[in-house]
């Protein structure tokens, strides 16, 4: 059935087209009015048009899964620009409560004032790295490019790994610790598994943190 695949999509309608040419020539028609040779005819047509049909069905289920990968590419870029929006104005909410205090006087962050802090870097961090990811795939180089795309995945995991997952890890427990917690963070946190699961813990360790005095 797989070798099928490498066919487009309305080959075997041009083989059908062919077939029922040949079939209406006379000496073919009088060698098919043999009952067997007929059925044998009929048998290799409706093989032929099956053929055909799961073709196209192959060829849809493709189309529907690249359009989707592409769309989710397109769909994390809106959800990342809205999340660092917010990110930026709990900053600046920070900034406008923070009391004026003396140059020379160093004043040490509150717990909210680094988690919030935290949540925007790691937000910052996955916009870099959205900016330098591999263009979309394209059709006629789309395996290669996807497994471009998941190898780049692969590197910003890494860097999570090490630079933020740490410091993720303990503010949920230090906020579980208070009393506040959220389902997705706590499913998320651990193992975000993908830059999405990345994003869905930042914004929702910044969120959090807005329930805590400042």
């Amino acid at each position: 059935m797989h070798v099928l695949y490498l066919f487009p999509p309305g080959v075997f309608t041009v083989v059908l087209a062919v077939l029922a040419a040949v079939t209406s020539l006379p000496i073919v028609n009088e060698k098919l009015r043999n009952r067997w040779l007929h059925a044998l005819a009929i048998f290799i047509f409706c093989l032929i048009a099956a053929g055909e049909i799961a073709i196209i069905q192959h060829a849809d289920s493709v189309n529907e899964s690249h359009f989707q990968y592409i769309v989710s590419r397109f769909d994390n870029t809106d959800r990342l620009v809205v999340a660092n929006a917010a990110a930026q104005q709990r900053l600046a909410a920070l900034a406008a409560a923070q009391p004026i205090v003396k140059p020379h006087i160093a004043q040490a962050a509150s717990l909210k004032e680094r988690i919030v802090r935290l949540s925007a870097d790691i937000l910052s961090f996955l916009t870099q790295r959205q900016a330098g990811e591999p263009p979309l795939p394209r059709r006629e180089t789309w395996n290669q490019d996807v497994q471009d795309d998941i190898r780049y995945m692969q590197q910003t995991m890494a860097i999570y790994s090490q630079t933020y997952a740490p410091k993720v890890i303990a503010f949920h427990d230090e906020l579980a610790s208070k009393g506040l917690t959220d389902n997705e963070l706590d499913s998320f946190y651990q193992n975000p598994t993908n830059p999405t699961g990345i994003r869905i813990v930042a914004e929702h360790l910044g969120a959090l943190a807005e329930r805590l005095p400042d």
